[in-house]
C-alpha cells in the first residue's frame, strides 16, 4: 500500500488535488486537518493499493 498527504491552502484547493488524485486510483482515508495558525493550510491523507 501506497500513502501520502496532500497539502492545500484552501479548501477549493484541496478538492481539486484530492479530486485529480482520485481519478487515479488515490482513496483518500481520515479527515481533513487544518493547521490552526496563520498560514492555514489543509491536509488530506490519501492511499493507494499496488497494482501488481
Amino acid at each position: 500500500m501506497k500513502y501520502i498527504v496532500l497539502k492545500a491552502q484552501s479548501t477549493f484547493e484541496l478538492e481539486n488535488v484530492v479530486n485529480e488524485h482520485i481519478k487515479h486510483g488515490w482513496i483518500p482515508t481520515g479527515g481533513v486537518t487544518v493547521q490552526q495558525q496563520h498560514p492555514y493550510f489543509y491536509y488530506q491523507a490519501m492511499i493507494k493499493q499496488p497494482t501488481d
